[in-house]
């Protein structure tokens, strides 16, 4: 594998998200991290700090977060979700064109959808 081309998506930058994205890139290959919130993916780019979910933890410069969706989905061998679970369908939907066939889902999503009961 290409060090600078990352195999790993994690989709959900909340402190469970960044704390498994942190978890994966600390073992050396490169991990896309979908960050929702613009402000947020800026602040863990240059501080490399989660300021909003994750407070006082260094990130390791493995983790390379994106607001883009496809540029995290794309080409990944594996796919990290990790978004509330109010919100896991519509991401799925909003990503299922860029993945590709065979990708490996992991899902680390705790909850239940709020109209749906699923």
């Amino acid at each position: 594998m290409m060090k600078n081309k990352s195999t790993i998506g994690v989709i959900g930058a909340g402190a469970w998200g960044t704390a498994l994205a942190n978890l994966l890139a600390k073992k050396g290959d490169p991990v896309d991290l979908w960050v929702y919130e613009q402000e947020l993916c800026d602040d863990i780019k240059t501080k490399r700090e989660n300021t909003l979910y994750l407070k006082g933890f260094d990130l390791s410069s493995n983790i390379r977060p994106s607001n883009s969706l496809k540029d995290v989905v794309s080409d990944k061998k594996y796919i990290v979700m990790v978004v509330p679970s109010h919100a896991y369908r519509q991401v799925v939907i909003d990503m299922k064109e860029y993945l590709r066939k065979d990708v490996i889902i992991v899902s680390a999503t705790k909850g239940i959808e709020n109209i749906t009961l699923l």
